[in-house]
């Protein structure tokens, strides 16, 4: 009896010493569980910060300067004064391409030409910057659902320069490929120099633009490229990317 009792007095804090360690342990764990998740989640919005740093804001930034110059384009049109946007853009092309040298072109693009040669680069950036999110889909890891109504919005926005008379497809591509420099973009002083360059390797891809701005841009298509413009800057704007909706 004596026996028993030294047993059950030996056994039984021990079996409530491992039931103690075992709750500790598992309170513990869940703890550590938490903080993982945490970490994953503080994690996952700052990389989709950076994201939308990299892509986003300069998409709406270049959208938003596209779709203003469409405007002016549009008053212009009505005022009947839109021959001049042409004529500017006839210079462009025509230096471009050696039909007739401007002396004092790099000036003539930051002064009488400025209008034009702004407008070139405010369609190229922008094209730029759609096609760098279409082509690596960089919301698509993290959500999906967004990442489709984003590319949705931008093939609206390149159907509404393509058609009839617009930029090809094919010339948005190529346009967007051109102006890329690594993790950035062109700028303007390099979109002149190449218009000034007497290259026609780096002049050929932006003639299919300068065209459309002489022949077949109207107030009806700009107003066209502009509404659908618009629709995309409302998206970037109402829609958060995934982290702010977390």
């Amino acid at each position: 009896m004596d026996i028993a009792v030294s047993l059950v007095a030996s056994v039984v804090p021990a079996i409530i010493s491992g039931f103690v360690t075992f709750f500790v342990a598992r309170h513990n764990f869940g703890a550590e569980i938490e903080k993982i998740k945490i970490q994953f989640s503080h994690q996952k919005a700052g990389q989709i910060a950076t994201l939308r740093q990299r892509y986003m804001n300069p998409l709406r930034y270049w959208a938003s300067r596209m779709s203003n110059r469409l405007l002016e384009i549009e008053d212009k049109s009505r005022k009947s004064e839109y021959h001049m946007v042409q004529k500017w853009f006839k210079i462009i092309k025509d230096h471009a391409d050696g039909n007739k040298r401007m002396n004092g072109f790099p000036v003539w693009c930051y002064y009488e030409g400025i209008f034009a040669m702004t407008t070139l680069y405010y369609t190229c950036s922008y094209i730029q910057c759609a096609r760098e999110i279409r082509f690596r889909l960089p919301f698509s890891e993290f959500d999906p659902d967004y990442s489709e109504k984003l590319d949705e919005h931008l093939s609206r926005v390149s159907e509404a320069l393509g058609g009839i008379g617009g930029i090809w497809d094919s010339s948005q591509e190529v346009v967007g490929e051109r102006f890329t420099r690594g993790e950035a973009k062109m700028d303007n002083e390099e979109l002149c120099r190449i218009i000034d360059s007497h290259d026609e390797f780096k002049i050929a891809p932006f003639i299919r633009l300068i065209d459309v701005y002489i022949e077949s841009l109207d107030g009806n298509k700009a107003e066209s490229i502009r509404a659908a413009l618009d629709e995309l800057i409302r998206f970037v704007n109402s829609e958060p990317t995934p982290e702010k909706g977390a």
